[in-house]
């Protein structure tokens, strides 16, 4: 009889909600620590899906996968992913109002009336919750450096004070 292995992931329902939000990947590996910031919200479309999809898609394996950078990271730094300890920290952003039209035919500079200022408002919040990546990125490379999988930060951000509790959380999980 061949041995088995068991696991155990609890999480909950609401990471399965589409919406904004910052996440942080710890990711232990001997006694190495490493790790990952990320969102949810489209940037392309008034779209934010839920965290379990964004999180499911850093480890997607297809070669065509354009969501995969955190699995791309591991595998580039030679570490077998049998032999890491994974930790997950998630923070819901408020401000997401589902899209009630298609995402395939989806044009912004089509948009009129009601629907122009529904994208209009997701795109402020969208921006806001970017920065707020953003700054992370850049805080948790200040502190570790290599450590942050992270390839590059897109731009300057500063903190939306309104997400200083956030960022305060994130970076003390860490020092």
């Amino acid at each position: 009889m061949s041995e088995t292995e068991y696991h155990q992931v609890s999480f909950s329902g609401k990471l399965l909600q589409p919406g904004f939000s910052v996440y942080l990947w710890v990711i232990v590996h001997e006694k190495d620590h490493y790790y990952y910031v990320g969102m949810t919200g489209d940037n392309h479309y008034p779209s934010a899906r839920s965290a379990i999809h964004r999180l499911s898609g850093h480890f997607d394996s297809s070669k065509r996968s354009t969501q995969n950078q955190l699995l791309k990271q591991l595998k580039e730094r030679k570490l077998n992913l049998d032999d890491l300890t994974i930790t997950l920290h998630h923070w819901s952003i408020p401000g997401f109002d589902q899209w009630d039209g298609p995402l395939r035919t989806f044009r912004a500079k089509e948009l009129h009336g009601e629907k122009e200022k529904k994208y209009e408002r997701y795109k402020v919040v969208q921006k806001r919750v970017l920065q707020l990546e953003q700054y992370l990125i850049r805080q948790v490379k200040e502190q570790k450096g290599s450590y942050c999988l992270n390839k590059a930060i897109r731009r300057k951000a500063q903190l939306v004070p309104e997400y200083d509790l956030i960022a305060n959380e994130l970076i003390r999980r860490v020092a």
